[in-house]
């Protein structure tokens, strides 16, 4: 079982510092889309929110009846982002960003220290997101390239916000594909690792299985 306040938190951090960039509507907005994510999950009426604290504290006392709550936060970013900008591709490259600056600030390059290239970064993040229990262990299989690192996992947690903002059109501009949390986990820790610019890409996405690959931008572009 995972660390749903852990991965809550960091979501909330994130979206409060994105909320820095766009200004207060966006915290509202997120509030707003990750409460109706929850309460269409609960068959529910969705309560009101007027920001992003009020949200937590609904989708936190909801994670008794949908263990998965935890993951609503992440949607409401993919949707606003796409209300605000009618794609998500700059705004989500903000959000991979701003989580970046997050995890730089919890010493993440410290506590994992520096990797000899893209599949050194991603093995090192995914141990150390399984000891955090933040990924449920055993879920995710690696694989390195020349091209970087395809990850495959079996079971995600965010099955849920990748299902519907599939049928939603909910994409990233960059290459059309799908949004992914840990694309986005992935990708800024390779930054902080190696010092190196990265992206990531959804290769595959067919419930309960899902593929994506993290690169180095030199490497992709060569």
């Amino acid at each position: 079982m995972v660390d749903a306040s852990s991965i809550l938190a960091l979501e909330v951090m994130a979206a409060k510092e994105q909320a820095k960039v766009y200004g207060p509507v966006f915290s509202r907005l997120v509030g707003i889309s990750s409460v109706v994510f929850v309460a269409e999950k609960l068959k529910e009426t969705a309560p009101a929110v007027n920001n992003l604290d009020q949200a937590v504290s609904f989708i936190t006392k909801s994670l008794g009846k949908y263990p998965k709550a935890f993951t609503a936060v992440a949607y409401g970013v993919y949707k606003t982002v796409s209300t605000l900008e009618g794609n998500s591709g700059a705004g989500t490259r903000c959000y991979r960003t701003l989580m970046k600056k997050v995890m730089e600030s919890m010493g993440i390059g410290k506590m994992l220290g520096k990797a000899t290239g893209t599949l050194d970064a991603v093995k090192k993040n995914t141990k150390f997101n399984e000891d955090m229990n933040t990924v449920e262990k055993g879920i995710t299989v690696i694989r390195g390239d020349n091209k970087g690192a395809s990850l495959t996992i079996t079971g995600c947690d965010y099955t849920d916000v990748c299902t519907r903002t599939k049928k939603e059109g909910i994409v990233r501009a960059a290459s059309c594909g799908l949004e992914c949390i840990y694309g986005l986990s992935d990708s800024a820790t390779a930054e902080i690792l190696t010092g190196v610019n990265h992206d990531y890409e959804v290769l595959k996405f067919e419930p309960p299985i899902c593929e994506y690959r993290v690169f180095g931008l030199e490497e992709y572009f060569k």
